[in-house]
Order: C-alpha cells, then sequence, then structure tokens
C-alpha cells in the first residue's frame, strides 16, 4: 500500500496571530501599532505648537514670578501705610472733631449768607420753564405772599429782557391786586408805578400796605414803555396766603 506524502494546505487559522515566529521581522500589526502611535503624538505636538496656547518660556517664566513678587511686596507696603495713618487719624480724633464742630459752623454762617441768593435763584429757574413772550419785555415769574395776620403784601418779580436786545429797557410796572374785603365785597388796590431799568433781568422786590381786612387773591402785573400809559403785556398770578 502506497503512502500519500503530498503536502496538505490548511483551509483555515482560527487567529493570524499564529504561534510561528516569522523569522522575516517584526510582525505587522506590532509596526502598525508603533505608527499610529508616533502620528498621533506628531499630530498633538503639531496642534499644541500651531493652535494651543503659547508655552512661558523660563525667562518668562522668571519675569513673571519676580513681578508677582514685586506685587507681594508692594500690596503689603500699601497695607502697612493704611495701618499707619489709620493709627495717626485715631490719635488726632480730638482735634479733629473741634476742627469739624469749626468748619460745621462756618458752613451754617455761609448758608444763612446764601438764603437770599438761593431764594432769588428758584426764582429765576421757574422763570426760565416759564412760556413767556418778550416784547421786549417779560414777566418770567412772582412771588406774592400775604399774612393773615397782617394787612400788607410782600412781592417778588422777575422781568427779563430778551437777549438779543442791546439796550436797556427804562420803563415801569404796576401790580393790581384783587380781592376781598370782611363784609364781601369785592375790590381791587393798585400799587404805585415801579421803575425798571433792565439790562438782561431785574429783580424787583418790596411790599404794598392793604386796608385792613382786605384779603387779596390775585396779582395782575403790567409792564409799560417809557413815558407810556399802553402797556407791552401782562401776566395774573395767584396769591399765596400764609399763617
Amino acid at each position: 500500500m502506497a503512502l500519500n506524502t503530498r503536502n496538505t494546505r490548511i483551509a483555515f487559522k482560527p487567529s493570524p496571530y499564529h504561534s510561528h515566529r516569522n523569522s522575516r521581522g517584526l510582525p505587522r500589526w506590532l509596526i502598525l501599532l508603533v505608527l499610529g502611535i508616533l502620528l498621533g503624538s506628531g499630530g498633538v505636538i503639531l496642534l499644541q505648537t500651531s493652535y494651543g496656547p503659547k508655552r512661558l518660556t523660563i525667562l518668562e517664566s522668571e519675569k513673571l514670578t519676580s513681578d508677582y513678587t514685586a506685587l507681594l511686596v508692594k500690596d503689603q507696603t500699601q497695607q502697612n501705610t493704611i495701618i499707619s495713618l489709620t493709627s495717626q487719624l485715631k490719635s488726632s480724633q480730638e482735634a479733629s472733631e473741634q476742627l469739624l464742630q469749626a468748619a460745621q459752623n462756618e458752613i451754617l454762617t455761609l448758608k444763612q449768607q446764601l438764603e437770599p441768593t438761593q431764594q432769588s435763584l428758584k426764582i429765576f429757574k421757574s422763570a426760565l420753564a416759564a412760556n413767556m413772550r418778550l416784547e421786549p419785555v417779560g414777566i418770567a415769574s412772582e412771588r406774592f405772599k400775604q399774612s393773615k395776620q397782617q394787612s400788607s403784601i410782600n412781592y417778588e418779580l422777575l422781568l427779563l429782557q430778551a437777549t438779543d436786545t442791546k439796550s436797556t429797557f427804562n420803563g415801569s410796572a404796576d401790580i393790581t391786586f384783587e380781592g376781598t374785603y370782611p363784609n364781601g365785597r369785592a375790590g381791587a388796590i393798585k400799587s404805585p408805578m415801579l421803575p425798571l431799568q433792565i439790562e438782561s433781568y431785574q429783580l424787583v422786590q418790596g411790599s404794598l400796605e392793604f386796608p385792613p381786612g382786605f384779603t387779596a387773591s390775585k396779582g395782575t402785573v403790567r409792564v409799560y414803555k417809557p413815558d407810556s400809559n399802553r402797556a407791552l403785556g401782562w401776566r395774573t398770578f395767584n396769591v399765596e396766603q400764609v399763617p
């Protein structure tokens, strides 16, 4: 009986990683793995170099550390200065209180001196908001106050002249107060002529005596040309009754 010595080919191998070592070199899978690691590392390095945050050099790192240390020293110096100034402030507190009292007294005196000016400014401020006609003089605002305990009235008038007028307005004005007497009868009392000399504005202040018991409710201001009885303009205002 003859033996068949022909080599038989293996039809299937269960795994490519067979136990027989390839005598021609390293396995292909190991080479691919190493190449993949190298390529991936190179790509990461390239991305960090091109698009990633800039890394500090040794000199830059040393400079940053030095600047940080200098800031710490400066901050500590400033804190020590604050502590010293606070201590000085506390030690001179009594002297400061005396100076503060003197300053408060001076401020109070200045406020008392400024009170008339502030009243004029209030009138002037209300005049700026008023819708008035300058032909060429306008009656900007008023302040009529009558005390119930007195038979007189105090008045303040602010008159303005048009800004494009270069000459001084020399005219006059009067005030007609309308009201009632104690018996209920209506009446009117006219003030004397008030001389005017207006360059840009003029504040007219004064008082007028009423008959006993006369209570004014409103006042009409009229402005006249020089040497003329024709009124340039007029405005009517309410009278403020005060206790």
